[in-house]
C-alpha cells in the first residue's frame, strides 16, 4: 500500500480518540499498530520501517491531542462517516482561528489567517501591487464572480479534505476561474492540469476532457495537494510542489536539508514562477477575503448546490433543456468538459450535473418514455465520399462517427450506405464539390476562439488530438496544408 492511503487510514484509526477525548502516545500507538500491522510482512527491514513509523505518528498525535499552551478537548462530539474531520492532517500546533469564538473573518474584527499565509515583505509587494492596480483588481473581482457556480461545491471539499480554507483562492491564481482556460504549456480548466498530471482522476477522449469537469478537477486538486502537503510536511511547499512538480520539491529539500519555503525562495532553489506563485497567491488571498474592508461591495448570490445523475444513453444537453424546461446555461456551466454538448454513448459513462433545484425536472424528462434527447442526421455516401470530410463538414471528430457506426471502414466505404450522424449543431447534408479546394471547406470558426503558441517537436495531428478536434478542421480554420510544417512560436486557433 503507498505512503498516501497507508497515512490516510492510520489517520482515520486514530481520529475519533482524539476529537472526541485525550489519549496517551502509549494507546495511539496501539491503535496504530492495529491498523498497520496489515501492511507489512515478518521481515526484519519491514518491522523496522514499521515501529519508526509508529514512533513518528506517536509524536505528532500526542501534540494534536495536548496542543502546547491549550487544555485539552474534551468535548463530545459526532464520529459518523457523516461527519468528516475538519481539521489539517498531522498539524503541529493549533491554528490561530480555532481559539477565537464567532465567525473566523468579518469586517470589524482582526484579519484571522492559516499559520502558513501570514503577510512578508514579498506577500506585500505583490498585495501591493495589486491594489495600486485597477486591472489586476478588476481581474481578481472578475474571476470571484465567475467563481459563483462552483463556489460552495469548491468550499465543502476543502473543508472535508482539512485543507487550508485559502485553497479557495488558488483557482484565481490559476486560471481567473475561468473553466476554459488554456495555457501556453498545455494546463486546463480552474486547477489547471495537464494531460500527463491528470493521473487516474480525470480523462480524456474524443467525447470530453475531464479537465475541465468541476467536480472531478477539485476532488484532484484536493487529493493531490494533501499528498504533496503529507510527503513535505508543509503547505507551502506543498503549493510549491502543485506549482513545479512534486519531485523538483523533493530534490531541492533532500539537496539543500531545507524544509522552509521562504529561506528556500532566498537562496533562488526554486523556479522564478514558483518563487513568485506563493506570495502572489498569499497576497491574493488576503485582498478577495477582506474586500468589505477595502470598500468593494460584492453583491450577494445563494450558493449553487449540485448534484450528480448517472445516465444509461447519450443525451444532447440542449434538447434535455428544452425537455426538462431548465436554463441550457445551467446545464453547460455544470458540464462543460463535453467537447460536443453530447454525452458519451456507453451507458453508465457518465454523470450529468444539474443544480439541486433543477434535478427532479431532469430526471423525469430522463424517463420519459417518448423522449428524444439526441439529434441523429442519416448521410449516405455519395462517390467520393470520405469520414474525414463528413466529419469536418458536421464538425466532429472521425472517432465519433465510427462510434456511431461501428460497421464503417474507413477505407472500405460503399456507396449507397448510410451512416449515424451526431447532430450536436445546425448544418446542412454535406454534397461534394470536387472543384472547391480543400481549404474552402471549413468548419464553424465560432467554435475556435482560443489561440495555441506552437512549440518545438508539436504536429498538427497531436495539437488537435490535445483540443478535441481534427487536424483537417485545424488545418482549414488556420488556412494552412494539413501536412505544413509548423514553426515554434506561430499562434494557431483551437478550440
Amino acid at each position: 500500500m503507498g505512503r498516501y492511503l497507508l497515512r490516510r487510514k492510520a489517520l482515520r484509526a486514530c481520529r475519533t480518540p482524539h476529537k472526541c477525548e485525550p489519549k496517551t502516545a502509549l494507546q495511539f500507538s496501539g491503535r496504530l499498530e492495529n491498523a498497520l500491522r496489515p501492511q507489512f510482512c515478518s521481515s526484519k527491514l519491514r518491522r523496522l520501517k514499521r515501529n519508526r513509523l509508529l514512533g513518528f505518528f506517536a509524536a505528532a498525535l500526542l501534540q494534536l491531542a495536548f496542543p502546547a499552551g491549550l487544555a485539552a478537548d474534551t468535548t463530545p462530539c459526532r464520529t459518523d462517516e457523516s461527519s468528516p474531520e475538519k481539521r489539517y492532517a498531522f498539524r503541529q500546533e493549533p491554528l490561530e482561528y480555532d481559539a477565537l469564538p464567532g465567525p473566523r473573518q468579518f469586517h470589524g474584527g482582526p484579519r484571522v489567517f492559516s499559520p502558513p499565509f501570514v503577510m512578508n515583505g514579498q506577500a506585500e509587494f505583490f498585495l501591493d501591487r495589486i491594489t495600486a492596480s485597477e486591472q489586476e483588481t478588476g481581474w481578481i473581482l472578475a474571476a470571484l464572480e465567475r467563481s459563483a457556480p462552483y463556489a460552495h461545491f469548491i468550499r465543502e471539499k476543502i473543508e472535508e479534505y482539512g485543507l487550508p480554507p485559502e485553497i479557495f483562492y488558488l483557482p484565481v491564481v490559476e486560471s481567473l476561474y475561468k473553466i476554459n482556460a488554456h495555457s501556453r504549456s498545455g494546463a486546463l480548466g480552474l486547477w489547471q492540469f495537464m494531460r500527463t498530471s491528470a493521473g487516474p482522476w480525470m480523462k480524456m477522449d474524443e467525447w470530453l476532457d475531464e479537465r475541465k469537469d468541476f467536480w472531478k478537477s477539485t476532488v484532484a486538486a484536493m487529493e493531490k495537494l494533501l499528498y504533496n502537503y503529507e510527503v513535505t510536511g508543509d503547505w507551502l511547499l506543498a503549493l510549491a510542489a502543485y506549482n513545479c512538480g512534486l519531485g523538483k520539491v523533493q530534490r531541492v529539500m533532500r539537496q539543500s536539508g531545507l524544509r522552509d519555503f521562504w529561506e528556500i525562495s532566498r537562496r533562488g532553489l526554486l523556479p522564478r514562477e514558483t518563487r513568485n506563485y506563493i506570495p502572489r497567491l498569499i497576497a491574493t488571498a488576503h485582498f478577495a477575503s477582506s474586500l468589505g474592508r477595502r470598500g468593494i461591495q460584492q453583491s450577494w448570490t445563494p450558493p449553487v448546490v449540485w448534484q450528480r445523475i448517472r445516465l444509461e444513453e447519450p443525451v444532447d444537453l440542449g434538447l434535455l433543456a428544452e425537455a426538462a424546461g431548465v436554463s441550457r446555461q445551467g446545464l453547460a456551466e455544470g458540464n462543460e468538459e463535453l467537447l460536443y454538448g453530447i454525452t458519451p454513448p456507453a451507458a453508465g459513462a457518465y454523470h450529468l450535473k444539474v443544480r439541486a433545484e433543477d434535478a427532479d425536472k431532469v430526471q423525469d424528462a430522463l424517463k420519459r418514455p417518448d423522449r428524444k434527447l439526441v439529434k441523429f442526421a442519416i448521410h449516405t455516401i455519395a462517390e467520393g465520399h470520405t469520414l474525414s470530410e463528413i466529419a469536418l463538414h458536421y464538425g466532429i471528430s472521425v472517432a465519433m462517427l465510427l462510434r456511431y457506426n461501428p460497421g464503417a471502414r474507413p477505407q472500405t466505404l460503399r456507396i449507397g450506405s448510410p451512416l449515424v450522424v451526431p447532430m450536436y449543431r445546425d448544418t446542412g447534408p454535406y454534397i461534394k464539390k470536387a472543384a472547391l479546394p480543400a481549404a474552402a471547406v471549413r468548419p464553424d470558426v465560432s467554435f475556435f476562439k482560443n489561440a495555441y503558441t506552437v512549440k518545438k517537436g508539436d504536429s498538427l495531428w497531436g495539437i488537435a488530438r490535445s483540443f478535441g478536434t481534427t487536424s483537417a478542421a485545424l488545418a482549414a480554420v488556420n488556412g494552412i496544408a494539413e501536412n505544413a510544417i509548423l514553426r515554434p512560436g506561430t499562434s494557431l486557433k483551437v478550440p
